[in-house]
């Protein structure tokens, strides 16, 4: 049976998909010590490598064969559209991608308006349908803080509970994009390591369903 390379981003997903690894034969104990600087993890019973990296590194590592599966927001798969397989949605780590600010007047009728945000494709597009006329302005972390430094008249960002908009004045003008984890997988990889991969995506989907309690939405190819 090959080695499998599994791809889990750092953040708001990283524990529950310790969970799930967990759950599929991985020994997550050694990923969950504070200590740990450690990137790459090896498991011998398990024959399965696993990677921890950013979020939105995620997909890059998956899609150039570097790891067979990855585990990764759909608002990173959206705003990337990788050249990968979209398995199953994970049905954890849901948020909605929202347009906030302090502003209180409709952006449709502001002049120079700027927008801060990490998804520069999405928030284009949104815009665009929107009507509203502004300059994007990619960051790359502390979204929530543009707006208050005066970079920008809005940003573009996941909310999960709303309580760091709350917390730094900020408030949602229009939610636009649901996401949740996703399981990915290299085309490639799929062909080539067929049988364990099967293994790993049927052990993963029975998982969702057991959570959920009822039936996940997952695909695969013939």
């Amino acid at each position: 049976m090959e080695y499998l390379t599994v791809a889990v981003p750092k953040g708001n997903l990283f524990d529950e998909s310790l969970k799930l690894l967990e759950y599929i034969g991985f020994p997550a104990n050694q990923l969950k010590k504070e200590e740990n600087r450690k990137l790459i993890f090896t498991d011998t019973r398990a024959k399965m490598k696993v990677v921890v990296t950013r979020n939105f590194d995620v997909p890059v590592y998956v899609e150039h064969g570097a790891a067979d599966f990855g585990i990764v927001g759909k608002d990173v798969i959206a705003e990337m559209k990788p050249d990968v397989m979209e398995l199953l949605d994970l049905r954890y780590g849901r948020c909605t991608l929202c347009l906030a600010g302090r502003e209180k007047e409709d952006p449709k009728f502001l002049n120079n308006v700027r927008v801060a945000t990490k998804y520069p494709n999405l928030a284009s597009h949104f815009l665009s349908k929107e009507g509203i006329r502004a300059r994007i302005i990619k960051l790359h972390g502390n979204i929530e803080l543009a707006p208050l430094l005066g970079l920008s008249t809005y940003i573009v960002d996941l909310v999960a509970t709303g309580k760091t908009l709350k917390e730094n004045n900020l408030s949602i003008i229009k939610p636009f994009f649901s996401s949740s984890a996703r399981l990915i997988a290299n085309p490639f990889s799929w062909k080539l390591k067929r049988d364990s991969m099967l293994e790993f995506f049927e052990k993963a989907r029975i998982y969702v369903e057991e959570r959920s309690g009822s039936n996940a939405s997952g695909s695969h190819g013939t």
